[in-house]
């Protein structure tokens, strides 16, 4: 099991073997929520503005969940067997993913690194709430400029 503590300090996530990756709150101990996976969840990792979760696992796969809804954002596939963690940059531009070599899926080490591309979170976000992002949300997200996000409807 694998334990990381949100930027802010007031929640944590935790990785399970059974599946589940579970954010709870830190003062209080209490489950906030959970999120089912397909396969065992080898680490778990905040984003740097704490929005989002990063969850490594024994699929191969690094998942991104948007931490307000509960809902899974994007799926980056290494293709390559077990991920036994995954992280943000602190500038939120890269996440990179590593296994040790020590799983039953590969034999050899490996890191794979990406670019972090938000476009499919802001259209995500604009299938949800077609109304433009707030100044605050422009903010979480990284985006500078007032150019309308969302196509008009």
């Amino acid at each position: 099991m694998h334990a990381s503590f949100a930027p802010d300090g007031r929640s944590f996530a935790t990785a399970s073997t059974e599946g589940f990756a579970t954010i709870w709150d830190a003062e209080t101990g209490d489950m906030r929520l959970r999120l089912a996976h397909p396969n065992v969840i080898f680490s778990t990792h905040f984003s740097p503005n704490g929005q989002f979760l990063l969850t490594a696992c024994w699929d191969g796969m690094v998942r991104l969940w948007d931490i307000a809804t509960g809902e899974l954002v994007r799926i980056w596939d290494t293709g390559l067997g077990e991920i036994s963690s995954a992280e943000f940059s602190p500038d939120r531009q890269f996440i990179v993913a590593a296994n040790g070599g020590t799983g039953t899926k590969m034999r050899q080490p490996f890191i794979h690194i990406w670019r972090v591309n938000l476009d499919a979170v802001i259209a995500a976000y604009c299938v949800r709430n077609p109304l433009d992002l707030t100044d605050d949300e422009r903010a979480q997200y990284g985006i500078a400029d007032d150019a309308p996000i969302c196509p008009p409807t």
